[in-house]
């Protein structure tokens, strides 16, 4: 353990943050704690979605003290540059006793700037620069037979990138024939597509490096006591790693590839992966069997327990980071951390978890390139609302007949759960209410 992980981890703890933003001229400004308000980042994969093959981006946001405008256009400190695309580095910082050490605390690229009329507050969001630099198309223009290692490292390079991290599995497999990407593929989806067979995920580290990093990390496990934690919701069994299912692209849900650790066993929801619906796995391909069983070697030991819990944060925990967590009846319990939102107002704090689907490994095709939540790519029930922030859905980004009666619950909306003036006469279409 670090020594800002040994502060971070203290019962009493002193923070404090700092932050760079870099405009796109180059332009960079040195914010203090007296410049932030507050600072927030979400990261990690939707509820029901496994890490193999996902390639996980962050959104950030940071509120900035704005009196007299002075981060507005022609204002006292932004005078007349842009801050629309501009970098935001955040460093967190904890005092020990050799003085305050900082870690970074994550970035994104300003797409978002928000006036806080009457709180004298801007306010700056956006994704990572993984969203960003791999929205493009994808163009495969290598030659087969081609190792996924090769192709993976092709894709990064097309993105502008370098990565660290090595696979966790099959990286000299060749791929016999030029996979069918599909139509539209993006960076970002032939990114995944080769981290999932190399038995990986990729994400932005707190530098904002790409790092490809494996599904079942072997790294020590960071401890979760109930000392440290606010609140903690386990949910009951955990999924043991035991059978790998692989459907090629276009194939018959009957036509699959599979290997396990222990044939004897039966398989089930809480031990069985299925990954589908990958270019890289082709109907029929010779090469389906040794990617099977190497994704299978590297899944070996694989124990996650669906959890949820509140507690001070720390940026240097990150997704992927393999958990130990004990339960307020000294029970031990492995997991990983899936998804995660750090916020910084008046110290530190996170909400973790870890909320997988047992039934298969779902690719992260619900976020589109721009960070917009496909409804066809969403199974029933996904979203709920304790996954909604009050104040993130509003009318205006409601498509047109998006919510009709017969998609409304019988008592799902009465009077008393009705804003004032939030149904009116001139706000009902004809026809819509009988």
């Amino acid at each position: 353990m670090t020594l800002f992980q040994t502060a971070m981890d203290a019962g009493s703890r002193c923070l404090h943050i700092r932050a760079t933003l870099t405009l796109r001229t180059g332009y960079a400004y040195a914010l203090t704690g007296s410049d932030i308000l507050s600072y927030a980042l979400s990261e990690g994969v939707s509820p029901g979605y496994m890490l193999l093959g996902s390639a996980v981006s962050a959104h950030g946001s940071i509120t900035l003290s704005n009196p007299n405008g002075i981060w507005q256009d022609g204002g006292e400190k932004l005078g007349n540059r842009p801050l629309q695309g501009a970098t935001v580095y955040v460093e967190i910082g904890a005092e020990t006793p050799s003085g305050v050490v900082y870690e970074a605390g994550g970035s994104f690229i300003v797409s978002e700037i928000r006036l806080n009329e009457g709180e004298g507050s801007i306010t700056l969001s956006g994704y990572d620069g993984l969203l960003h630099r791999f929205s493009g198309p994808f163009t495969d223009d290598l030659t087969y037979p081609c190792t996924i290692k090769s192709i993976f490292d092709a894709i990064v390079r097309k993105a502008g990138c370098v990565y660290t991290g090595t696979p966790a599995c099959n990286e000299q497999v060749m791929i016999a024939k030029k996979p069918d990407w599909g139509k539209n593929c993006t960076l970002r989806t032939a990114l995944a597509f080769a981290a999932a067979a190399m038995g990986c995920f990729v994400r932005l580290d707190r530098q904002g490096l790409l790092s490809l990093l494996p599904a079942n990390p072997q790294t020590s496990e960071r401890v979760l006591s109930p000392s440290r934690m606010q609140a903690l919701s386990l949910t009951p069994g955990a999924f043991r790693f035991n059978r790998i299912r692989v459907i090629p692209r276009g194939a018959q849900a009957d036509e699959y590839t599979e290997c396990a650790l222990d044939e004897a066993l039966p398989e089930a929801a809480d031990n069985l992966l299925t990954l589908s619906d990958n270019a890289l796995f082709r109907p029929g391909a010779a090469e389906n069997a040794a990617l099977a069983q190497g994704l299978c070697t590297a899944l070996a030991g694989l124990t996650l327990s669906p959890f949820e819990a509140e507690l001070p944060g720390d940026p240097t925990l990150q997704i992927g980071d393999p958990l130990l967590i004990t339960d307020l009846s000294g029970h031990v319990h492995l997991s990983m951390l899936f998804s995660q939102h750090l916020s910084f107002e008046q110290g530190l704090h996170a909400a973790i978890a870890c909320e997988a689907d047992f039934s298969g490994v779902l690719l992260s095709h619900a976020i589109s390139a721009n960070g917009i939540l496909s409804s066809s790519a969403l199974p029933e029930g996904m979203i709920v609302s304790r996954h909604l922030r009050a104040g993130s859905v509003d009318a205006e980004k409601i498509s047109a007949r998006a919510v009709t009666a017969d998609h409304i619950a019988s008592g799902a909306v009465t009077a008393d759960k009705l804003a004032a003036g939030a149904v009116t006469a001139d706000s009902i279409t004809s026809g819509k209410l009988n």
